[in-house]
């Protein structure tokens, strides 16, 4: 299962790789990628490399949209955000530590945060259920939420300073890159 992935392969990656249905699993493992109706009707697409400049953090790209056939919650109705979820979990590995970053792209002024608050309960379900049927899934597990605004801007000065708030959410402009060892390594304050 774990050779969906074209790069290092771990023994939590492959737990999670054998216990989420590969369906969910992103056909391109090393970019994001989000399809949307532009403002002319036309399809358009956004896309974030995802970049590990040493090439060692292992990871996997998971997709649970329900713009698909399959109906991730089921068990809900279809009333007003209920079934909400992010674009893309990107799981990466560390010696240490499993981050499990929710990223969702947006092309409005409409803000990430609720959506990415709402993955990040569905991500401690997920989290839960291995811990507890697991006996090898013995990881610190750290989840953090990135939102990217396709119309943000940001002063160079923001760049510099860039981290995850309390809440372990991070808001980017419009980003081409999603650099692993930085986000890994990016203080929560």
């Amino acid at each position: 299962m774990a050779n969906n992935r074209n790069i290092i392969s771990t023994p939590i990656l492959d737990i999670i790789d054998s216990v989420i249905s590969q369906e969910f699993l992103a056909d391109n493992q090393e970019k994001i990628v989000e399809s949307y109706i532009d403002g002319n009707g036309d399809v358009a697409v956004t896309e974030c490399v995802i970049n590990d400049d040493n090439q060692n953090i292992a990871h996997s790209v998971y997709r649970f949209d329900t713009c698909g056939s399959t109906d991730i919650f089921p068990f809900f109705k279809d009333r007003k955000g209920y079934k909400r979820m992010c674009d893309n979990i990107v799981l990466c590995e560390t010696p240490s530590s499993l981050f499990v970053f929710a990223v969702e792209l947006k092309d409005s002024v409409a803000s990430p945060r609720e959506q990415l608050e709402l993955s990040e309960q569905f991500l401690h379900f997920i989290i839960a259920r291995m811990d507890l049927l697991e006996e090898n899934f013995n990881k610190t597990v750290e989840i953090r939420k990135i939102g990217i605004k396709k119309r943000a801007r940001f002063k160079t000065s923001e760049y510099k300073d860039m981290h995850f708030d309390s809440n372990h959410y991070l808001q980017l402009p419009d980003w081409r890159k999603l650099n692993l060892n930085m986000f890994v390594e990016m203080e929560v304050r």
